[in-house]
């Protein structure tokens, strides 16, 4: 048994019609995928489920049905090309359950593998139906109704009296493992990656927002704000879109395989910096390079350049104070070796969680493979590592060489 996920999102032709495509878990997930596949020349040969009770009810569409031990028995001298295809929301349970137990001839697909191959690939498999290309369409409307909640969200944790810790950082550098903590001891935050009006929001409200932030300004105001090993951080920012089982802004491009996509991500979001002209208002808030966040966000925002103030290397942490704003820089790497003093500064004792993990994602198994094979020029980890001040600002050279370390492997051959 092989992952397959990397493979199938490269080209629509992964599927064969005479291959057997058998779908583990026969609750909600599988019968999705299954109809999906009703809309396409492909049929589903079996489902497999611990639940027993269940195989009267796959019977009536007309699929075979097996639990776990009985699929390995039927499977012992099969030499057809198998799709297992994990329909439940940690894959890495099925994986475990199978792998050394298959033959070479079965192809591991996630679930959040097939709904991307679906997302990428419906329009050559769905022959005379439109329904995926219609639920995209709901799905985008949808997705930009959710951020129009999440700014009027914000603009009441700017208009009303109370005090809030301001957790606003450049994403995928721990926020929401610092709002965690927070929520833990009591402290009540704002969560978030804007503090001037952000580009994606609906400019009606651009002139209510900039005077609730002026108007939150004139309290005492302490800021949170992290950096992040940038390489690490671009990759989790990558994945973020799917996050919300969303990806059409990772599927804007004309790009087909996960490494084309990641290029142009590179490009457009970090070298460039052009990401509004290339993926409009569905960019994710946290596309963009995370050192410049400060120049846009603190800077312009608040008024304090941070670039302007000595940041503690060895420690991992900054306090900058300027008239009622302070904020508390720090590095995540570090995190653990400063809780205290974060703690002091939000006056609570904090306790460490690790929120928003990539190991707890649907994509997580993708994630990892790809995490392996991603090739990156040297051009853009020099960017970072070789003669950037803002990155010298926060990190050792000691630091930068362990994330060269890191990621030497999958730096392209010049």
């Amino acid at each position: 048994m092989h992952f397959y996920d990397l493979k199938l999102l490269e080209e629509s032709s992964a599927f064969n019609t005479y291959d057997k495509i058998a779908l583990y878990g026969a609750g909600f997930k599988g019968n999705e995928i299954r109809q999906l596949f009703n809309y396409t020349a492909f049929n589903i040969w079996c489902f497999i489920d611990a639940d027993g009770e269940k195989e009267a009810e796959i019977h009536k569409t007309g699929v075979a049905f097996f639990q776990p031990q009985q699929f390995i028995h039927v499977m012992e001298n099969n030499r057809d090309i198998v799709y297992l295809i994990a329909c439940i929301e940690n894959p890495e349970e099925v994986w475990s359950m199978f792998n050394g137990r298959l033959n070479d001839n079965i192809r591991f697909i996630s679930y959040f593998g097939i709904k991307q191959f679906f997302y990428q690939y419906g329009r050559y498999m769905f022959e005379k139906h439109s329904v995926m290309h219609l639920r995209r369409d709901v799905e985008d409307a949808l997705r930009m109704n959710q951020i129009e909640r999440s700014l009027l969200n914000k603009m009441t944790f700017f208009l009303d009296g109370n005090e809030y810790v301001w957790n606003i950082q450049a994403g995928k550098t721990g926020s929401t493992t610092i709002q965690e903590m927070l929520g833990n001891a009591g402290i009540p935050a704002i969560h978030g990656h804007s503090i001037t009006f952000p580009d994606w929001g609906n400019a009606k409200y651009k002139e209510i927002w900039d005077s609730a932030v002026k108007q939150k300004m004139e309290q005492k105001i302490k800021v949170i704000c992290l950096v992040r090993n940038p390489l690490d951080r671009d990759y989790s920012t990558f994945w973020q879109p799917f996050s919300s089982n969303n990806p059409r802004i990772i599927l804007h491009s004309e790009a087909t395989c996960l490494q084309e996509k990641y290029d142009s991500f590179i490009e457009n979001t970090i070298m460039r910096n052009v990401p509004e002209e290339v993926y409009g208002r569905l960019k994710p808030a946290t596309w963009h390079d995370e050192f410049y966040w400060f120049d846009r966000e603190i800077k312009s925002g608040l008024g304090i350049d941070v670039y302007n103030h000595p940041f503690d290397k060895e420690t991992g942490y900054t306090i900058i104070s300027e008239g009622k704003i302070e904020v508390f820089l720090g590095k995540l790497e570090l995190l653990e070796d400063y809780i205290d003093a974060l703690g002091d500064f939000v006056g609570a004792e904090l306790k460490m969680v690790k929120a928003n993990a990539a190991s707890k994602k649907w994509y997580s198994m993708t994630y990892k493979a790809f995490r392996k094979h991603v090739q990156i020029d040297r051009k853009y980890v020099m960017h970072y590592l070789e003669g950037n001040p803002r990155v010298d600002h926060f990190y050792t050279h000691k630091e930068k060489s362990v994330f060269y370390q890191e990621w030497e492997n999958n730096i392209k051959s010049d």
